[in-house]
């Protein structure tokens, strides 16, 4: 009777697993599509989300190849949105996902990931640099200031 009911058991968990499986490559064929959908359209973030909802569905998995190109190919025109909107915590979230999903993480990505990054220091830096120069001038301004008030002392 045991035994019976240890077979009934396995048998259902195989029947779950299959089912589970069967659904998960379903679910991830229509997040591609509507990526595909999405990004034929025209809806670059919109093909982001939905690959990205597809890529977590098979992390587990392991990510295939058809996957891992179309997420590639969405990945770089969002990262040259993001180049050239200078938007960079929709970079950070990216680099987020590329180190979650380094399957996506191609030579032509990494290079762009580069430049960006290239782009935000040197934005950091001019920045950094134009508070500099804005406390210099008013440290002046406050130092001429100072200097005319003792003048009219003086006199």
């Amino acid at each position: 009777m045991l035994l019976n009911k240890k077979k009934f058991l396995f048998c259902v968990l195989i029947f779950v697993c299959l089912f589970a499986s069967a659904s998960t490559d379903d679910l991830t064929m229509r997040f591609l599509d509507k990526a595909n959908d999405s990004y034929s359209s025209g809806k670059i973030n919109e093909a982001y989300t939905y690959v990205n909802k597809a890529l977590q569905l098979n992390k587990g998995a392991g990510i295939s190849a058809n996957i891992a190109t179309i997420a590639e190919t969405i990945y770089y025109d969002k990262l040259e949105l993001c180049l050239k909107t200078s938007d960079y915590a929709v970079f950070s979230d990216i680099t987020v996902n590329l180190e979650e999903y380094p399957i996506v993480a191609s030579v032509r990505i990494k290079k762009l990931v580069k430049q960006i990054y290239a782009q935000q220091t040197a934005a950091k830096e001019a920045k950094e640099e134009a508070k500099s120069a804005s406390e210099q001038e008013q440290r002046k301004a406050e130092d001429v200031r100072r200097d005319a008030e003792m003048s009219q002392y003086r006199e």
